[in-house]
């Protein structure tokens, strides 16, 4: 039996089009859709939070996505600065 890679909210979708990283994905939103990959795998779980309508649910949405696509969120920058001091 094969597992379909899960997919993501319009919600989800159209906050990484519009979002922080999503120049990363190119300059119209229909070259970003094609690189939405990119753009989701390009922001840690903590820079999702800091997103205008992003709260646990939608980070965990995108980064179960990413794994279903064989990718990870980024390293938290908090998370390593906390280990390094801690």
């Amino acid at each position: 039996m094969t597992r379909s890679s899960p997919t993501l909210s319009r919600r989800s979708i159209d906050i990484l089009l519009d979002g922080t990283h999503a120049d990363i994905g190119g300059r119209s939103r229909r070259t970003r859709g094609k690189n939405l990959l990119l753009i989701a795998a390009s922001y840690s779980y903590s820079e999702l939070l800091d997103e205008k309508g992003f709260g646990d649910a939608t980070a965990l949405e995108i980064r179960d996505w990413l794994l279903g696509h064989g990718l990870t969120l980024k390293a938290d920058a908090r998370d390593i600065n906390s280990r390094k001091t801690g």
